[in-house]
């Protein structure tokens, strides 16, 4: 072959010289729209990977037609492919330990795979009957916890699994304790993969939060976590890493998203000395509520959400550690402003830039 490409050369130089300038200018503008999305050219902007394909939506006790409204719009707009879903212990067995009524729960997930779309399961909360101040926010037995997530596992089969969230704020977890919650993962833990084990376990996402009122930081509470031996018990690490007012590409010594991984002592930092490098971090809360004005940069709220996830996406992107990013919220509901839609259903300039990842 190669003694034949040099007598072509060699007889027939001129054709050969046209013939390779026209390859090369059709493949590199067949290269173009990949390289330039829009088909832009030279000195636009870089491509964008989407890294934030998870959507944090409330959709239980919503009609079927609502659900399934919102998830093509999820899927086919922004490019979602993962639903955070919050399952709580309570909503399911209410009425005692031998009781389960999973109709908040079956219809949303059947919409869910209808779409083609996957669920993140959380399993939280409580049980009134199994606590004794009949808070669902009470510190859970983690063996009867365990139980309630085998029925969970025994139902929905091979999913990912978030165990707990924010367990580290007493808003979730009234008295935060990274020993128990340990063994809360554990046990969970096992449970899911008795039953499913290609299942993957995420611990609860961690919070933001000041070692004070019983908060306990989430770089300290997973430094206990491990010391209590957790290491084995999550396949990924969730966390929330929420820094508002400030964005993620400005440093603050009280950012949740520079503890992650710019402080001395981050989150990232406690995995590596505990040997955990492989592991993920699954952001499966994050979000800017878009009626707060942003420090320092002083932008309004519209501006500074639609700069959050086009920062957040970007960072994502360049490192491999960042697992699956989930964006909280769709729709702006009780918590506040988060959403990419207002509550009346109104399109935030967030929802644009979030469109075009």
């Amino acid at each position: 072959m190669l003694v034949t490409l040099r007598r072509f050369v060699v007889f027939f130089a001129p054709l050969a010289l046209a013939v390779v300038l026209l390859l090369w200018t059709s493949a590199a503008a067949a290269a173009a729209p990949s390289r330039f999305p829009g088909g832009r050219g030279p000195g636009g902007p870089p491509p964008t990977v989407d890294k934030i394909q998870g959507m944090n939506a409330d959709l239980l006790g919503e009609s079927l037609a609502t659900q399934e409204a919102q998830l093509a719009v999820m899927k086919n707009t922004l490019h979602i492919t993962t639903v955070r879903v919050d399952l709580d212990w309570e909503y399911v067995q209410y009425g005692g330990s031998t009781t389960y009524d999973w109709s908040l729960y079956d219809p949303l997930f059947s919409a869910i795979k209808a779409e083609g779309m996957t669920p993140l399961v959380l399993i939280q909360g409580t049980a009134s009957w199994a606590s004794t101040s009949g808070s669902i926010v009470a510190q859970p037995d983690p063996v009867q916890f365990a139980t309630f997530v085998t029925s969970v596992v025994q139902r929905y089969g091979a999913q990912d699994y978030e165990i707990w969230n924010e367990e580290n704020n007493t808003a979730f977890w009234a008295t935060p304790n990274p020993a128990v919650y340990t063994t809360l993962l554990e046990d969970s833990y096992q449970a899911i993969k008795a039953v499913a084990p290609s299942s993957t376990v995420i611990s609860g996402g961690l919070a933001p939060e000041p070692n004070s009122g019983g908060n306990i930081d989430a770089v300290t509470f997973l430094q206990e976590m491990y010391a209590d031996g957790a290491e084995p018990y999550f396949n990924a690490l969730g966390d929330h890493p929420y820094s508002y007012p400030a964005l993620p590409d400005n440093y603050e010594t009280w950012s949740g998203w520079s503890e992650m991984s710019a402080f001395p002592t981050s989150i990232r930092s406690v995995m590596v000395a505990n040997g955990d490098s492989a592991k993920q971090v699954w952001f499966t809360e994050v979000g800017y509520p878009s009626n707060t004005t942003s420090y320092p940069a002083g932008l309004n709220g519209t501006t500074a959400e639609a700069d959050e996830i086009t920062q957040v996406n970007a960072f994502a992107a360049a490192n491999s550690w960042v697992g699956p990013v989930f964006w909280y919220v769709y729709q702006d509901d009780s918590s506040g402003n988060f959403g990419l839609l207002t509550a009346s259903g109104a399109r935030k300039a967030a929802f644009t830039t979030f469109a075009a990842l």
